[in-house]
């Protein structure tokens, strides 16, 4: 999906984190736009040579 400025914003609530180990992190939350579908996210982040990036990711749509 392309980044588009006419957009609604994309709001995250329910953020939790948890070190898995030094250098590891899984991060959950959940994401919407105004009036659109939630969906539970969830990521692994990785810090390789001093830099987070993200290793994994997971949207699932949450029945509301």
């Amino acid at each position: 999906m392309a980044w588009r400025p006419d957009a609604e914003p994309i709001q995250a609530t329910e953020v939790a984190g948890v070190r898995l180990a030094d250098d590891l992190v899984h991060v959950t939350y959940v994401s919407r736009r105004s009036g659109g579908t939630a969906v539970r996210r969830s990521s692994i982040w990785r810090r390789t040579r001093g830099a987070w990036r993200l290793y994994y990711h997971q949207g699932t749509p949450a029945a509301d």
